[in-house]
């Protein structure tokens, strides 16, 4: 069974490959959820386990899950 954490890392490894071009947000969610979930292999997880946001070079951008749903190309291979 494959985890969520390897289907992020598919996804992110498949869309490089094929040239997709995603959204900045599906970018920076799909980047964050893999730092995450790294993080929580290594117990430095944040403790309430906010992974939908990401610190920009000038500013945070909020992003939530339905933000990347509505991407078509969201785990549209490895889904």
């Amino acid at each position: 069974m494959t985890t969520l954490h390897e289907k992020i890392a598919m996804q992110i490894i498949e869309h490089a490959h094929l040239g997709v071009k995603n959204s900045a947000k599906t970018e920076a969610f799909l980047i964050a959820a893999l730092c995450e979930f790294s993080l929580r292999g290594s117990g430095n997880a944040p403790a309430n386990g906010n992974w939908g946001y990401v610190e920009g070079a000038d500013n945070t951008i909020a992003l939530t899950e339905s933000d990347v749903e509505s991407d078509p190309n969201f785990l549209r291979h490895t889904g």
